[in-house]
């Protein structure tokens, strides 16, 4: 029998000390599962995006800066296994993960409702 070394989360090597993992709707883990996209990714999203209200949410996305101090504050290696972080996830207020998607458009800045 061979034994299988877990291998840790990227996520608990840059943030050792993170809250434990926001709960997820049932439509966000299917479109995590969907679109290839890892908890691990959501999580670094949530920590270094940029929070945007958007109709009643908030949307996390990476700009300039927040990629710039990923860069300088997270190990190569990590950022490797995170891979793309072209993400958008959208969280409620209460703190569930509501969906995430890769990012292939520019996103708008101010949306709300009216």
């Amino acid at each position: 029998m061979s034994r299988v070394r877990a291998m840790a989360s990227p996520v608990a090597e840059i943030n050792p000390t993170i809250a434990p993992p926001p709960p997820l709707t049932t439509h966000a883990k299917n479109r995590l599962k969907n679109r290839g996209i890892s908890l691990d990714q959501v999580l670094v999203l949530a920590d270094f995006g940029v929070p945007q209200r958007a109709h009643g949410a908030t949307r996390y996305s990476l700009d300039k800066r927040a990629r710039q101090l990923l860069v300088e504050t997270v190990s190569v290696e990590t950022l490797r296994r995170l891979g793309s972080l072209d993400i958008v996830a959208v969280f409620s207020d209460a703190g569930a993960l509501i969906t995430a998607a890769h990012r292939t458009k520019r996103l708008r800045r101010d949306i709300s409702w009216h």
